[in-house]
């Protein structure tokens, strides 16, 4: 963990901290030197009131304090001994490292220390009141980064299905791009935030939109013993109201199970071969055009969305019947 970011997380658990967790963090560096009577803790920054035993009251910064800082009068008078150095980062360490060369001579002088994991370490003496080896706050971070992983990859798979590769996908924060593997078109960057709203492959567009109807087919057959599923949905908000019309190979539920900003009710859901399928997407689509509608939020297919679907259309799926009703679309 670099300086930069343990600076950070500690202002960040600084300002969560109530008076109580101050005080017992305070205690744990410094024993029971000082009373803590009159704290109030008001955030890394703020001055508590501390008092010492031995030259009364004093103000002191409360995240200098948990560095290691005291009473100014007695650090003129009383300097730590190594040994009770080692006392204090022992407790503070639950007993992890080895001390055995430790030769404390102030709180900016380098002292070393043995990691039992990865070896000797030197770091200053103040900074080893609230960390430790370098190499362990590494481990944590890719042990953490790597259940985030496994849990994005779960997240994405149940959103998309089998249609990406997540092989080189290493996960670092929602917002940090990730390579995600197209069966169709490769490799491609993305944010995680984007891919679970349901943004997929950018040469593919929105799933389907971009692919080739003979590719299409074959993936169904492939994955899906040739069927696909074409539905119509009402989408509506407190203030919009429209329909939408798509295919898929999943159920609705899982369809937009992540991606979905709009409550909707299915109006149709017609199974049938994925040629079928996709033929009459693509008709229904033509038929359509003059009802075209852009949502006023985004998802994933919100180019394939209607202000209003005429009675002879839903008439047509009514009665549908494969071969015949696509010639009376055509």
């Amino acid at each position: 963990m670099t300086g930069s970011n343990s600076n950070g997380a500690l202002k960040n658990t600084q300002f969560k901290m109530t008076t109580r967790q101050f005080i017992e963090k305070a205690k744990q560096i410094h024993f029971d030197k000082y009373d803590y009577s009159e704290v109030v803790y008001c955030g890394s920054h703020g001055k508590v009131k501390i008092i010492c035993h031995t030259h009364g009251p004093f103000f002191q910064e409360s995240r200098q304090h948990l560095k290691g800082q005291g009473c100014l009068a007695c650090a003129g008078k009383m300097p730590l001994t190594t040994n009770e150095f080692i006392s204090r980062v022992s407790s503070i360490h639950n007993n992890f490292y080895d001390y055995s060369l430790v030769e404390y001579r102030g709180r900016a002088h380098k002292v070393k220390i043995i990691c039992p994991k990865h070896g000797l370490f030197e770091q200053e003496a103040k900074e080893h009141y609230r960390y430790g080896c370098y190499h362990c706050g590494n481990d944590k971070i890719k042990e953490k980064l790597s259940s985030n992983t496994s849990e994005f990859i779960e997240k994405a798979k149940a959103l998309h299905g089998d249609k990406y590769n997540y092989d080189l996908t290493n996960y670092r924060g929602n917002k940090i791009k990730v390579k995600i593997i197209c069966q169709f078109h490769k490799s491609f960057m993305q944010t995680p935030n984007d891919h679970l709203m349901g943004v997929g492959c950018p040469q593919c567009k929105n799933e389907i939109s971009l692919w080739k109807r003979s590719d299409y087919v074959k993936l169904c057959d492939e994955r899906h013993d040739g069927k696909s599923n074409l539905y119509l949905i009402k989408c509506y908000s407190s203030n919009e109201v429209f329909f939408k019309i798509g295919i898929t190979v999943k159920k609705i539920k899982n369809r937009f199970s992540y991606d979905m900003p709009y409550s909707y009710e299915v109006i149709k859901f017609i199974s049938e071969s994925a040629s079928f399928v996709w033929d009459l997407e693509k008709k229904l689509h033509r038929l359509l055009v003059d009802y075209k509608y852009t949502p006023n939020i985004q998802f994933g297919g919100a180019n394939e969305c209607f202000s209003e679907i005429p009675k002879d259309t839903l008439k047509l799926l009514d009665s549908l019947d494969s071969s015949k009703q696509l010639q009376l679309i055509a």
